[in-house]
């Protein structure tokens, strides 16, 4: 079934959740795959019943990292062409991939009000995170913001699995 909703003002953001609705098919969260536009946290925010993907991070963290190095692929295509117009729609989506593995890799659905705050109070992220990605954010088509995106990544995974790694040692 699909239905139209307004956006939650969890998901809120100037430049990565302009639109003021969203459109929720059931068909969409019958699994773990990572869904584009933050899919999951709008069904969540908006108290529908469906799959949290955050709570399973060992099976959706590689997938998101899968994910990443499809969309650095096509991002790094795009920047060595020299047109780094046509690369924000794609950073933007690696922006979000970025966000998705910081957050459920912290067992947190993506919460883009007060991102900034949100992002404080993760206890594995790499260091200065918030600094970092709002360059990132505010400059999405600079091959430099690329650069760091992809180090924040690189940062982020590494730590998420060492998180991974002490939490499975712990149930032992």
């Amino acid at each position: 079934m699909t239905r139209l909703y307004p956006v939650p003002e969890e998901m809120k953001h100037d430049i990565l959740m302009k639109q003021f609705e969203w459109e929720f098919d059931d068909q969409r969260l019958k699994g773990n795959s990572v869904i584009p536009s933050f899919f999951y946290e709008l069904s969540y925010y908006s108290g529908l019943i469906g799959v949290r993907p955050w709570e399973n991070r060992d099976e959706v963290i590689p997938l998101i990292i899968m994910e990443w190095n499809q969309e650095r692929t096509k991002l790094h295509a795009i920047f060595k062409a020299r047109r780094s117009k046509d690369a924000e729609p794609g950073m933007l989506r690696a922006i979000e991939l970025f966000l998705v593995l910081v957050f459920w890799g912290n067992h947190k659905p993506v919460r883009l009000d007060g991102l900034e705050e949100q992002l404080i109070q993760l206890p594995v992220k790499p260091v200065n995170i918030q600094e970092r990605l709002s360059f990132v954010i505010s400059r999405p088509s600079l091959y430099p913001a690329f650069i760091q995106l992809g180090e924040l990544f690189l940062e982020a995974e590494k730590q998420i699995i060492k998180s991974m790694a002490l939490e499975k040692a712990r149930k032992r």
